[in-house]
């Protein structure tokens, strides 16, 4: 008995140690905003920059405002991403992004969770770089074609363009695979 207990209790400590080095950067989240907001802002100024000479050629886009609810969505996401050691928009219990702003209470349509994977409005990057660099990262979208994290990110198709609220979440875990994690949810309400 003494000897289960004590492998319960190493099992615990370890799990608790493992994620108290895990850590929610808000700070970093808000500086990787107001960096997005810069870019949209002037698409062409960043062109040379980013090495995307289509930016030029992009209008400027509305100022993203910071949701409540996408953001906690967001730091739930990385997190998980983070305790878990994995990489996907799919969560391991097999759902989407769409399905979790659902049931945190921010409004869609029922038809955009009706499958429980579906994802409109998530983009994900992981390693261990700065709020900025997950952002360029995401807008390079290398070897991506579509440029489909761009596209979200910069509001380049009409679905995207109309969508005005953002929600970051970045988390530093660094005894993980990728070091750290962001999730970047870009949405509008529908009701």
């Amino acid at each position: 008995m003494r000897r289960l207990l004590w492998v319960g209790i190493f099992a615990c400590v370890y799990i608790q140690n493992t994620q108290a080095q895990i850590v929610i950067d808000s700070i970093g989240a808000k500086q990787a905003i107001a960096y997005l907001n810069k870019i949209r802002a002037s698409p062409a100024s960043y062109a040379n920059t980013l090495g995307i000479r289509e930016l030029k050629n992009i209008q400027p886009k509305i100022t993203l405002k910071e949701n409540a609810i996408l953001r906690k969505v967001a730091e739930q996401r990385a997190m998980d991403l983070a305790v878990n050691n994995y990489f996907s928009h799919i969560n391991k219990n097999g759902e989407g992004v769409n399905i979790l702003l659902a049931r945190a209470g921010y409004p869609i349509k029922e038809s955009s969770y009706k499958r429980k994977n579906s994802n409109y409005y998530e983009s994900l990057s992981a390693g261990d770089m700065s709020p900025e660099e997950h952002i360029d990262n995401l807008i390079i979208d290398e070897g991506v074609e579509p440029p489909l994290h761009r596209n979200h990110l910069l509001g380049l198709s009409e679905f995207w363009e109309n969508c005005t609220e953002i929600g970051i979440g970045l988390v530093k875990a660094p005894k993980t695979k990728y070091g750290a994690y962001m999730v970047v949810i870009i949405a509008r309400p529908e009701f």
